[in-house]
C-alpha cells in the first residue's frame, strides 16, 4: 500500500491518543493511563519520534514534523506510532529503562508493531518507499545484512565490513547475518 496521507497537528494527535487507548486495553493495564503531552517537533533530524522521562515521571512523546506533511507512507507513520507509545506502556508498567530489550520485543510481537521501527520498514523493506523524493536524504544508497534468526535488518549508509563479510559478524541475539540485496 503507498499511501500518502497530510494530517493536521490535531489529527496526528489524536491518532498517538487512539493508539495509546487501544494499546493499554489490549495489556490489561490496572490503572488507565494518564494523559501524556505529545509534541511535534520542528527540529527533529535524525529520530522520527521519542518517549521522553526523567526518573520515575513521563514527560512527552515527541515526533518529527515530517511525519505530518505526507511525505512519508501513512503505515510507516503509524508503525513510528506504536512503536513509542509501546516504550510510553513499558514505563507505566513499570518497566522504567527497557529501552529495546525483551520486554519491548515482547509487546511489540503482542501488539503486531515492528521490532525495528526507524532502521527499516515491515511494510515495505525499501527505504525509497518511505520517503519521497522531495526528501534529500532518500537518494542515499542503503546497505542492509538480515538476521536469518530473528530476522532483525541492519542498515548501514556504507559499504561497511558487516556488509561486505557478513560471515565474520553476529546479530545480538547470535545469529547469522547475511547480506541483502
Amino acid at each position: 500500500m503507498n499511501d500518502y496521507l497530510i494530517l493536521s497537528q490535531k489529527n496526528f494527535t489524536e491518532r498517538v491518543k487512539m493508539c495509546i487507548e487501544i494499546f493499554a486495553s489490549e495489556c490489561d493495564l490496572a490503572e488507565p493511563l494518564t494523559s501524556i503531552p505529545i509534541e511535534i517537533s520542528t527540529r527533529m533530524t535524525i529520530g522520527h519520534g521519542y518517549f521522553q522521562y526523567r526518573g520515575k515521571e513521563a514527560l512527552k512523546l515527541k515526533f518529527t514534523d515530517k511525519m505530518l506533511d505526507g511525505r512519508w507512507n501513512i503505515d510507516y507513520v503509524d508503525e513510528i506510532i506504536k512503536h513509542e507509545v509501546i516504550h510510553y506502556l513499558l514505563f507505566k508498567l513499570g518497566y522504567y529503562k527497557e529501552s529495546h530489550g525483551i520486554m519491548f520485543q515482547k509487546y511489540c510481537r503482542k501488539l503486531g508493531c515492528s521490532l525495528t521501527t526507524g532502521h527499516s520498514n515491515p511494510i515495505e523493506s525499501s527505504i525509497c518507499n518511505k520517503i519521497t523524493k522531495s526528501d534529500p536524504k532518500s537518494s542515499k544508497k542503503m546497505y542492509a545484512v538480515k538476521c536469518m534468526n530473528c530476522g532483525m535488518r541492519h542498515e548501514r549508509k556504507t559499504l561497511s565490513r558487516v556488509i561486505t563479510h557478513p560471515q565474520d559478524y553476529r546479530c545480538k541475539c547470535k545469529g547469522i547475518l547475511k547480506r541483502e540485496v
